[in-house]
């Protein structure tokens, strides 16, 4: 039976699906969690009851989402191994969203056979046979989307790292597993025009400009623009810590306000808890907050603008103003100095040729230039007929073409 157009107005959160059979099925689907089946009859009391009693949990929080067991977890297989970790404390203390990827990720690898056309999964793999060449398949089978298989090896080097300090695994298969080499600059780096442009159609005093001016003048990840508040304000520095690695390697920021944006701040429009609201006066998800800004970046002319692309642009304005690198991971809250010097030598190579381009700019008015080849008759590397062996040249054994003048010595 299926749910009326009259039942969707009472019973929010009720969705229908339709198996391979032809057969409907409810769903109650509260935001977030899974679905669940609702296998009473949709005008039965007891459905009514089943109903009610998922809205009361769900209210009151007290809904717990029941873990998915699989009947193919065997011991000592790698379908049971993503099963632990997932229960650790190593996978807990990522965040959330990283959760959510990398059990994806794991959990899509589990499915798929040991080679084409094998009826053996991943799934039951035993993990006293897997090796190296192993995930290297797993790996390669994302080869031509590079960003998920880079996807792959994240979510199987710390599982094996954590399985070997268990002692589940005797070695760590994983520890030699490399990311595929990714030819891309990543987002697209801001253009002082660009920024120019964005201004111009969203002017000071609009939620857009203050959303720009937030992470050009703080270097913000899109993760941290949007907790950003009157609460992280001390005096004329703002102070707080980055959402990224919070739970593993909690960074602080701690930054002066610059006068672009306490401008941008005091014209407004800001919440309080946050600086950047939405519509409906709530604060942002990060997801949200990302598609929004394109849509402004969008209006502006910019389709090819993006919010982390402000970031990147922040740091190559610091580094080719002579920030350190050191300076810049402070500033951004970078953990590795490689990601700082990315930044630092590109300004430095484009100081260097700038002042390359400046000898040569200075050697071209002064007006020198390369000296001729003199014209040499006897060099033998015109279209002439090459000289007898016999000749002066030959007798001297020297290669003919060449441009050597010769000279016979007299005695």
């Amino acid at each position: 039976m299926t749910v009326g157009a009259d039942m969707r107005i009472g019973y929010r959160y009720l969705v229908e699906d339709t198996d391979r059979h032809g057969n409907v099925r409810i769903y109650f689907r509260y935001p977030g969690y899974r679905k669940i089946r609702l296998r009473e009859r949709p005008t039965s009391p007891e459905f009514a009851e089943r109903y009610s009693s998922l809205i009361e949990q769900f209210a009151t929080g007290c809904y717990k989402e029941a873990e998915k067991t699989s009947v193919s977890a065997v011991p000592g297989t790698l379908g049971w191994l993503v099963t632990a970790f997932r229960a650790s404390k190593d996978f807990s203390n990522l965040d959330p969203s990283t959760q959510r990827t990398r059990a994806r990720v794991l959990e899509s690898m589990l499915n798929e056979p040991i080679f084409q056309e094998a009826a053996e999964t991943f799934r039951n793999f035993p993990l006293d046979r897997i090796k190296l060449s192993d995930l290297e398949v797993l790996r390669d089978r994302k080869k031509a989307l590079p960003g998920a298989a880079t996807d792959r090896v994240k979510a199987l080097r710390p599982m094996f790292k954590w399985a070997t300090s268990k002692k589940h695994c005797v070695a760590n298969p994983a520890i030699s597993l490399t990311k595929p080499r990714l030819i891309s600059n990543g987002h697209h780096t801001w253009l002082p025009d660009e920024i120019e442009a964005f201004q111009r159609r969203h002017p000071l005093g609009t939620k857009a400009h203050l959303a720009l001016s937030i992470m050009l003048y703080t270097g913000a990840r899109r993760s941290d623009a949007v907790q950003l508040g009157r609460q992280h304000e001390q005096g004329d520095s703002l102070r707080w810590t980055a959402h990224k690695n919070r739970n593993r390697y909690p960074t602080i920021i701690h930054i002066p306000m610059l006068q672009p944006l306490a401008a941008a701040i005091q014209a407004g429009p800001t919440g309080d808890m946050v600086y950047l609201l939405t519509e409906y006066g709530k604060p942002f998800t990060i997801a949200g907050f990302g598609n929004w800004f394109h849509d402004r970046c969008i209006e502006a002319g910019l389709p090819q603008c993006s919010a982390h692309g402000l970031r990147k642009a922040g740091s190559t304005r610091a580094a080719e103003a002579g920030a350190t690198a050191h300076q810049l991971m402070a500033m951004f809250g970078w953990r590795s100095l490689a990601e700082a010097e990315i930044y630092t030598r590109a300004a430095e190579r484009k100081k260097m040729a700038a002042l390359g381009m400046a000898f040569l700019e200075k050697g071209v008015q002064a007006g020198e230039s390369v000296p001729p080849i003199p014209d040499i008759k006897s060099s033998g590397t015109n279209n002439k007929k090459k000289p007898a062996k016999s000749d002066a040249a030959g007798a001297a054994g020297a290669p003919y073409g060449s441009r050597t003048r010769l000279f016979r010595l007299k005695i």
